[in-house]
């Protein structure tokens, strides 16, 4: 063996060497990359799905919190407990059935305001003294009768606040005789005055409405889940077949596996080759637990795709190793080679490679004019980047301070309220503005507009905080009609408009009034945004101006000056004056810029 080798020429002794390295590096590589990966993925899956049970459980929670406002909003109605107070006072078993009649009547318009489909709830009974009194025109007594019982109803009467019962069924008194798997829950109706006990109030919730919960924002494939109570028995699942089944049953687990998944959270079980994350959250409320089964395919695919990738380098190494042995096997090498092979690698990943040669004469000389120039072509390459990456930044900047989500809510709660109050001349008035603005904002994506259509966003969003701050707020608008051809930056004023609201006009306690001028000085456009808030202190005020140019976390004031900046250059002024407890005034000139020319 020793003398094989030694009548082994360099070239292939290289190449043999060269190859056994690259290959144990390349193994030791992709086994750490396997392992790494795999525990990257699980852990991923993990905080994914980790997230994705709280948010079921958010949703849950208010499905549930929701269902019991709605109890407690019909045990407190005056009709109910006027009608109940009668029922228990009657002094006869004929005086209660009369009584009995016109509750029926009541009750049931009472519940048609909280029946599917105006909510979640399937149906509603209400009982006294255990008796079912009520349980609409299609659910039968008796069927209530299998849902509550005695001890549920004297579990609402003694805690005084909704009490839940697990999935039963519920059929229903209909042609069809429809059957729903129903969860109920019950809240004690107490007359106000007296604080009497005068009966109990059910709410019956279908199934489905919980299942729905993680349907909807949960998506994905290979994804089961599941909720289950205390007692190990499944209450809500996708497939309506595992219904009421233990959960040992339908997952097949061990009672090792099963424990340490109560205890963890979380449990991995290898099944044929793929494998199966089961995550556990419980719903404290209820002592609900809710689980999900994944099946991780994609960290199948992953092992398949380094599988893939290591065949490949192995081709691609084994090819390396075989030219670089020629290459080194050379005895002559001359540098201009070496500074050829120096250009061919460089490309946009790879601008810091430099020709490092020892040679003399002309060679020299070009090889070091060779990596100053590189060094110029880097340095501008990292000066265009960086410039890029502003621009990006800034484009960014603009996105958040476009349209603020607390703005959208506040605007739909202001609406919802208006119909509320059936002041539907002003809910429809916000609508119309608020379709306005955002029509007006959203523009098909163009970041540069008029500033005729800029007006029209800013006159929109004034109206909507008009109507929302009746009493702080007035706006004017004066612009000069031959203004508005002119392209300006979208949005450059809203972000004014609000610190002139929040920052001028609020404070001051009374109402106000911003002025949004815009008129012409020969090139230029001089608009300027004037409230009489309650100014700016002079300190502050210096602290203001000087923050614009540096780089602050702002998005308001900051990111119009630098938008400006970035679109006008130096050809932008933008000046802000102010006196405390009197006014605040931003005044921007920027030069005309006409529709057929470049913005």
């Amino acid at each position: 063996m020793k003398k094989r080798w030694q009548y082994i020429s360099l070239k292939n002794k290289i190449f043999f060497l060269t190859t056994l390295l690259a290959l144990m590096i390349l193994v030791i590589f992709a086994g750490i990359c396997s392992v790494s990966v795999r525990k990257s993925m699980l852990s991923m899956s993990r905080d994914y799905y980790i997230k994705a049970l709280g948010l079921i459980e958010k949703n849950i929670d208010t499905t549930i919190r929701a269902i019991e406002d709605y109890s407690r909003i019909i045990a407190s109605d005056y009709r109910m407990q006027e009608k109940l107070s009668e029922y228990v006072n009657a002094e006869s078993e004929k005086d209660k059935l009369v009584v009995n009649y016109s509750i029926f009547r009541e009750l049931a318009e009472i519940g048609s305001n909280v029946i599917t489909p105006t909510t979640q709830i399937s149906g509603m009974a209400v009982s006294v003294e255990g008796k079912i009194v009520y349980s609409g025109y299609d659910i039968n007594p008796e069927a209530v009768y299998d849902i509550l019982s005695s001890i549920h109803l004297e579990a609402a009467y003694e805690r005084q606040v909704p009490v839940w019962v697990d999935l039963a069924p519920l059929t229903f008194s209909d042609y069809y005789h429809t059957r729903q798997n129903v969860f109920s829950v019950s809240k004690l109706i107490r007359e106000k005055n007296s604080g009497q006990a005068l009966g109990v109030v059910s709410f019956f919730i279908n199934e489905t409405n919980f299942s729905d919960a993680y349907m909807e924002n949960v998506p994905g494939e290979a994804e089961d889940f599941y909720i289950v109570n205390t007692g190990n028995q499944i209450i809500s699942s996708q497939d309506k077949e595992n219904l009421y089944q233990n959960i040992h049953t339908v997952l097949g687990l061990s009672e090792k596996k099963f424990r340490e998944l109560e205890e963890k959270g979380s449990t991995i079980i290898q099944e044929q080759r793929i494998p199966v994350l089961y995550m556990m959250d419980t719903y404290e409320k209820n002592g609900w637990r809710i689980i999900s089964v994944h099946a991780m395919n994609e960290l199948v695919l992953e092992e398949h795709r380094i599988i893939f990738f290591v065949g490949f380098v192995f081709l691609f190494v084994v090819f390396s190793v075989f030219i670089l042995s020629r290459w080194i096997s050379i005895t002559v090498t001359k540098p201009i080679y070496t500074l050829l092979h120096t250009i061919d690698q460089i490309d946009d990943r790879h601008m810091d490679l430099r020709a490092n040669v020892n040679a003399t004469g002309e060679i020299q000389i070009l090889i070091t004019a060779f990596n100053d120039l590189m060094d110029k072509l880097d340095a501008s390459v990292r000066q265009i980047c960086q410039e890029q990456q502003l621009k990006r930044q800034l484009e960014l900047n603009l996105l958040q301070s476009q349209i603020k989500p607390h703005f959208l809510y506040n605007t739909m709660e202001m609406i919802g309220s208006f119909i509320k109050l059936d002041m539907k001349e002003y809910a429809l008035l916000s609508v119309q503005h608020l379709s306005g603005f955002y029509r007006m904002s959203l523009s098909n994506g163009n970041e540069i507009i008029t500033l005729g259509e800029e007006m029209t966003i800013i006159e929109n969003y004034l109206s909507l905080q008009k109507l929302r701050y009746t009493e702080y707020i007035d706006f004017r608008m004066e612009m000069d009609p031959g203004l508005c051809a002119y392209k300006v930056p979208k949005l450059f004023m809203q972000p004014l408009v609000e610190n002139a609201i929040y920052h001028g006009l609020k404070p001051c306690g009374h109402k106000g009034v911003i002025t949004v001028t815009g008129y012409e000085e020969q090139e230029w456009m001089c608009i300027r945004i004037h409230d009489n808030g309650v100014g700016i202190p002079a300190g502050e005020l210096g602290q203001i101006l000087q923050d614009l140019d540096k780089n602050t976390k702002s998005y308001g004031l900051r990111n119009v000056y630098m938008r400006l900046k970035f679109f006008y250059g130096k050809n932008c002024g933008f000046r802000i004056e102010s006196k405390e407890e009197e006014y605040t005034q931003v005044c921007i000139h920027i030069p005309k810029i006409l529709q057929t020319e470049e913005a």
